[in-house]
This record gives structure tokens, sequence and C-alpha cells, in this order.
């Protein structure tokens, strides 16, 4: 049978505490919230309802689910404001690093869920997103922000930006594999000479350098990988079901060959070079994908 936990239980074992208040603008808002900075939170908007205040996030994303009515969604994009509508039943994450403020029209209801908290709440304000409040609350009524509205939230799930990131994302896989196919002419010249013979060493000493190249494209593509991830609404996807993370194995793949040969010519034993480029390949890959996920 189920056991009814206390709030005081729920806050001193569980670390959940729940904490309910009236806002200056006459919302009333009811929350459940961890130690850790996750929370849930429904939102009631009365006559006086407005603008919240301006703020933004490190690590936190902010999931709004609109229950009735409807809300406005204004972000701060390139020193632009940028305002969309949510309707009842529809659904808008926020993204970390971006200043936001939202809009809740006479008695609408709203849930916000808070996730991808590192522990503690890191909701931030500055003089950036005071001045957001300005020209936010600058737009008083419900014709006033209908009419700025860009256009409405569906119709935005791919913006420019995320599509420039993504044709990029598909490029970089293709240089680097037009560089490793070239890069074959090298371990054929090495193998014209004998060991340690100049042609050889140079040809090793190129090799490694190449690997150099891929590696740093390795990094560029995990770069462009997460600044694709801040622009939209990011669902996490298994490391074996990516294909960006397929891609980002696939450049470990060629720099790591390219080492362990490089480095076997320059006369380092077989098996040592295997494991130096194994390692260097595995290592970085890891890397890559935790400071993406």
């Amino acid at each position: 049978m189920a056991k009814r936990l206390t709030e005081k239980e729920a806050k001193q074992t569980y670390g959940v505490a729940a904490f309910h208040e009236v806002m200056d603008n006459g919302e009333r808002r009811f929350r459940l919230r961890h130690a850790s900075g996750s929370a849930y939170i429904r939102t009631e908007a009365n006559a006086t309802s407005g603008w919240q205040s301006s703020h933004y996030h490190r690590e936190v994303r902010e999931t709004y689910i609109v229950e009735s009515g409807w809300m406005a969604f204004a972000e701060l994009r390139g020193n632009q404001l940028e305002l969309r509508i949510v309707e009842a039943g529809e659904v808008l994450t926020t993204n970390p690093g971006v200043i936001h403020n939202v809009f809740l029209p006479p008695q609408a209801v709203i849930h916000t869920v808070k996730h991808g908290a590192v522990g503690g709440d890191d909701r931030l304000t500055d003089r950036e997103s005071g001045a957001f409040d300005v020209v936010t609350t600058a737009l008083e009524n419900e014709v006033a922000i209908r009419a700025a509205a860009i256009r409405p939230w569906r119709a935005a799930s791919y913006p420019e930006e995320y599509r420039h990131f993504d044709t990029l994302v598909w490029q970089v896989p293709a240089w680097s594999t037009a560089i490793f196919a070239v890069s074959g002419g090298l371990v054929v010249e090495a193998a014209k000479g004998t060991s340690g013979d100049p042609l050889q060493q140079g040809a090793a000493g190129m090799l490694c350098l190449v690997a150099l190249c891929l590696l740093v494209f390795a990094v560029v593509l995990s770069r462009f990988r997460t600044h694709q991830r801040a622009l939209k609404a990011y669902s996490r996807t298994p490391v074996w079901k990516s294909a960006q993370s397929w891609t980002q194995a696939m450049i470990a793949v060629q720099y790591s060959i390219l080492l362990g040969v490089g480095l076997n010519l320059l006369g380092v034993a077989k098996l040592s070079a295997a494991l130096a480029g194994l390692s260097v390949g595995l290592l970085t890959f890891v890397w890559f994908e935790r400071s993406i996920r």
C-alpha cells in the first residue's frame, strides 16, 4: 500500500519542497522544487497579469506547456527581439544562455518544467536582461504582441541558423574524408623508402601532421554540433542511434589510423603505435560526446 509523505519528509529526506506564492503582477505560482534545481511550476494568470521578468540560465532549460489561453514568448536573439505566440496545447523549450520573457493574458494557465540543472537554481539577471524588460513591457496588450510576433511557434521548429549549422555539420566529414584519402599517397611514398631514410621520415611526419589537422576538424565538428543544439529544443538520442555521433566517430577513426601509421614509420613499435592511435581516437571521441550531451 502506498505511503503518504508529509511535506517535511519530502523536503528533509528527498530534497523536494513545495513553494507557492502570488507574484507582484497577480500571477499565482504553485511550485514543486528539487534540491538539484529541477522544478515544476503551475502558473495561473489573473486580470492583472502580463509580462514576467526577463532572465536566462547557464544550464537549465525551461519547458512551457500551455494548458489554456495562450502565451507570448520573447527571446533576445542577436540584439533583436523575437516574439512567438504559443497557443493552448503547444509546448516550447528554452535554450541555455538566451535571455527570455513570458507574457500571459488574463486567465491563462501554463505549466513550466525546469530541467537540466547541475545543482541549485541558475536563474540569472543582468543589465542586458533588465534592458530587455523595457523592450518587452512596451508591448502592453494582445494586439501589439500579436502584431510583433514573427510566426507561429511550430513554423519556427527549424530556424535558419539551425539549418546553417546542419549544413556545416555534414560538410566537415566530407572534407576530412577527402584529406584522409589523399593522405594515402603519403603512405605509398613512405613504403618506397627504407627504415630511417629521409623520404620515409618526411612522409611519416606529414602523416602525423595530417592526423593533427583531422583532430582539429573533429573539434570544429563538435563546436558546430554544440551551437546547433542551442538553437532548438534538444531530445537526447543514444550515441549508437545518432548519425552525428557516427560522423564524429568516423573522423576519430581517420586521425587514429593516420597517427598510428605515422608513429610506426617514425620507429615506434607497431603495437605501441596502434595503441597510441586508438587511445587518442577513443578518448577524444568520448570527450567530444560528453561535452555535447
